[in-house]
């Protein structure tokens, strides 16, 4: 008999790829049209491509502020 709760670890949008943080912001495709409808595509890309979450935020603290707000 097995215990405890079961979680999915597939995405419940995509269900094409193990759900983590990069996923859920930068690489789900819903995640990428919203970035592509606000004209942040390149942004997006650029913060997939990082590694550390300590980069990733320090990339958007150094945004400009336009890109920010949006």
């Amino acid at each position: 008999m097995q215990r405890g709760m079961r979680i999915e670890i597939r995405c419940t949008i995509c269900d094409s790829a193990y759900e983590d943080g990069g996923h859920l912001f930068f690489k789900c495709c819903l995640a990428k049209e919203v970035w592509r409808n606000l004209n942040l595509e390149s942004f997006r890309l650029e913060l997939a491509t990082t590694v550390l979450v300590k980069d990733i935020v320090e990339l958007i603290l150094m945004a400009k502020e336009e890109q920010k707000l949006r």
